[in-house]
């Protein structure tokens, strides 16, 4: 267990004090940089967990880390599309999801839009402001996928291709499994809350209650990126699942009151009720899953 504490020690320390450059630069910087100043180093900080593993592993290899970067595609063009596609269905039905609890919710994108951008820019579009929903939803279903995965794999390298193995070892799957996803969920916290990161800001019991409904949404997709890496053998597919939620994420958003600051329950993916058909399909998988052994056979989850 030492290598792994090594490895948390980095995967935090490293992605913590990005995510502190952040939240400073975002109170010292002018508004229309904030974004971009935010963005810049929570997007490094995704290769921690990554640089962690080649650290305590003294290198990057299957044989020293463990991790299965191949890609086979024989048998595996279904869980590719899986990985490709379903982030954007489940983002879509818990949407639906939310709004339908939440029906005075849902709004027109215009007004979503003009609060989000100034007024030059709205009239410099060459197209009206409903376009941009569009054009988010063609980028969540073609390319985005395919350059967040980019980022994703610093991720996803260390957690389910380094870390999750190690404590499914030591826990037995299912332990493994939900501790993996707490110790994820965790790495958030710094800007859940300071930044407002994923939930906003005055929602009920903030920031505790947005610390657990991300921890919540992490164990939730954390068994089933998992579940993808032991089918596939292949860990860049479940960085394209992630990459893919990452494209798809911020659409539902769209369809908000421009003035809401609270997204705790939805309607993005990690919202506590927007994640429940997610959350239904991997507690099938958490239950009824087998996962295979270094033998390429197979024992009871």
């Amino acid at each position: 267990m030492k290598k792994l504490s090594y490895y948390l020690i980095i995967a935090f320390g490293g992605a913590w004090a990005l995510q502190a450059v952040a939240i400073i630069a975002m109170q010292v910087v002018p508004a229309e940089m904030q974004a971009f100043v935010f963005q810049v180093p929570v997007a490094l900080s995704m290769f921690m967990p990554l640089l962690a593993t080649v650290i305590v592993s003294k290198g990057i290899s299957p044989t020293k880390t463990g991790i299965k970067w191949g890609v086979h595609l024989k048998g595996k063009v279904k869980w590719i599309f899986a990985a490709f596609f379903g982030p954007a269905v489940f983002t879509f039905l818990g949407a639906v999801l939310y709004f339908g609890v939440f029906n005075q919710d849902f709004t027109p994108v215009d007004g979503f839009v003009t609060a989000q951008y100034p007024a030059e820019v709205i009239e410099a579009m060459p197209f009206p402001p409903t376009f941009l929903v569009l054009i988010s939803l063609a980028t969540a279903l073609s390319y985005g996928p395919l350059i967040n995965t980019f980022f994703a794999i610093g991720e996803e390298a260390g957690w389910r291709g380094f870390m999750v193995p190690i404590l499914m070892q030591k826990l037995g799957r299912k332990g493994g499994l939900v501790l993996g996803g707490i110790i994820w969920g965790a790495w958030h916290w710094p800007i859940i809350i300071f930044a407002g990161y994923e939930y906003g800001t005055g929602y009920l019991g903030a920031p505790l209650t947005g610390l657990a409904g991300m921890c919540l949404f992490t164990i939730t997709l954390g068994i089933l990126l998992q579940y993808l890496y032991e089918k596939t053998d292949c860990i860049w597919i479940p960085a394209l699942a992630h990459g893919a939620l990452n494209a798809a994420a911020g659409i539902p958003l769209y369809f908000m009151p421009a003035e809401t600051t609270n997204y705790l329950l939805g309607p993005t993916l990690a919202g506590i009720i927007s994640v429940l058909p997610l959350l239904a399909v991997a507690l099938f998988v958490f239950f009824n899953a087998t996962q295979p052994d270094q033998k390429g056979t197979v024992h009871p989850a």
